[in-house]
């Protein structure tokens, strides 16, 4: 396997692409171990995070993915301010993931706090009154079901990357 974290994310997305999610998996966390072992700028390192969370989402590994959209989070709070787009979509992800893995009251937890920041958006009047919306057209509900019971649909996440 080769040292060039560039060279592995392109390896996993092209898996990824062919839906070969444990091969893409194995080359997403190497490519994002190497990237933090390099030095990369954590935007980049959160970036590719997100995207192993959406693998492990895409295989059920809701555990996996929880740990790593929150991971996600803690470090776009560095450098983004809390209600940006980009945070709020990982914690929404971070809802859900918990929501999966039947961790109830961590779902509710991260919803709540998704749904506050929602509704401060003020860094423009278009996303302030298109954030709430946005979202819940963007992912669906988070409580929805059908006669199965809950379940979530990984398809919003496949589209994003």
């Amino acid at each position: 396997m080769t040292d060039d974290p560039n060279a592995l994310l392109e390896q996993a997305a092209e898996a990824l692409k062919n839906k070969q999610y444990p091969a893409a998996e194995a080359l997403q966390r190497k490519g994002c171990e190497l990237l933090r072992e390099q030095g990369a700028e954590e935007s980049r390192i959160a970036n590719e995070i997100e995207k192993l969370a959406d693998i492990h989402c895409v295989q059920s590994k809701f555990g996996l993915c929880a740990s790593e959209y929150a991971d996600v989070v803690r470090m776009r709070e560095k450098f983004l301010p809390e209600n940006d787009f980009s945070i709020l979509r990982v914690l929404y992800r971070l809802a859900k993931s918990h929501f999966e893995g039947q961790q109830y009251e961590l779902a509710e937890s991260e919803m709540r706090r998704l749904l506050s920041l929602t509704e401060t958006r003020s860094d423009s009047p278009e996303s302030s009154a298109q954030g709430a919306p946005d979202l819940r057209r963007e992912f669906g509900s988070l409580a929805s079901s059908d006669n199965s019971g809950a379940r979530w649909n990984c398809a919003p996440l496949r589209k994003l990357h």
